[in-house]
């Protein structure tokens, strides 16, 4: 049975329809899942041009990221208008593709400090740490933790701030000019104050917000997702932008794979010993 819900909104008032029951009923939130979903595609058809014509490992992660992140994205959108509210299979593999998008952009950050930029100390540290907080992330995901799309918001918040950190330590042991790396931080750190923002506001104007009218959100059900597109939006395709030009130079750990350098190119073929000299005449003795 489908439970009606007035919205006042200015002069006028809205008919909401229960999410729980009622298919497709918050219109925005669908809308703007799809429209996240569909341009991470367009950069990940960018990015694979890209990485055909170098083959990066970068350029695989990063492939990856945008990827996992349409599918995610795309497969919410389609449990909002094909499934009714609540934890499904669906929603449920969404959460893990998009937590596994943020696990492979946290992996190319920690293959950029791989290299010489830290010891080896501060390495097993960095490998820990990121182990520990991908597989919270997998395991919280995939249950039910918190309302709807506040669990996931959360996590991704907290690996895109990883990746800011890991980008912020490599433009602080990279004594150049380049400003690359600080602003792949900059922007996974927006992208992270998209999604904290999403999750505080998804209880008062998500689909939990249908059980008392959506008394306390400041506009229409589902605005707080409009809000986190902006962002979302904007910093993806910033990262987008600077990976092309300026590709990460990571190196997968040795434990993973036997390649210890990212660079595509051949080595130098080493140069070739001097041909020896002829000998001189023996003058002939009569």
């Amino acid at each position: 049975m489908s439970v009606e819900c007035e919205l006042k909104l200015g002069a006028s008032t809205a008919v909401i329809l229960d999410p729980r029951t009622t298919l497709g009923a918050h219109r925005t939130t669908v809308d703007c899942l799809y429209i996240a979903g569909g341009s991470m595609f367009l950069m990940a058809i960018f990015l694979l041009y890209k990485l055909v014509r170098q083959n990066l490992l970068s350029d695989t992660l990063f492939l990856l990221f945008f990827i996992l992140s349409a599918l995610g994205w795309i497969l919410m959108g389609l449990a909002g208008d094909f499934l009714v509210a609540g934890e499904n299979w669906a929603t449920k593999v969404a959460k893990v593709l998009i937590t596994l998008s943020w696990a492979f952009l946290l992996l190319n950050c920690c293959c950029v400090l791989e290299g010489d930029l830290l010891q080896k100390g501060a390495r097993n540290v960095m490998w820990v740490s990121t182990i520990f907080v991908v597989g919270l992330s997998l395991a919280a995901s995939a249950a039910k933790l918190g309302e709807d799309l506040q669990g996931i918001m959360f996590f991704a918040t907290m690996l895109s701030w990883s990746c800011t950190m890991g980008w912020a330590v490599a433009h602080h042991f990279v004594k150049v000019e380049d400003q690359e790396y600080c602003m792949k931080a900059f922007f996974s750190f927006v992208a992270g104050a998209g999604t904290l923002t999403a999750a505080i506001l998804e209880p008062l104007c998500g689909y939990a917000g249908h059980s008392n009218c959506y008394e306390e959100c400041f506009g229409t059900p589902g605005v707080h997702v409009l809000i986190w597109l902006v962002p979302t939006l904007g910093s993806y395709m910033g990262l987008c932008f600077c990976h092309h030009c300026c590709p990460d130079k990571a190196v997968m750990p040795p434990i993973f794979c036997g390649r210890t350098t990212l660079d595509p190119t051949p080595p130098p073929d080493p140069p070739k010993p001097p041909e020896p000299e002829p000998p001189e005449p023996v003058p002939c003795v009569v």
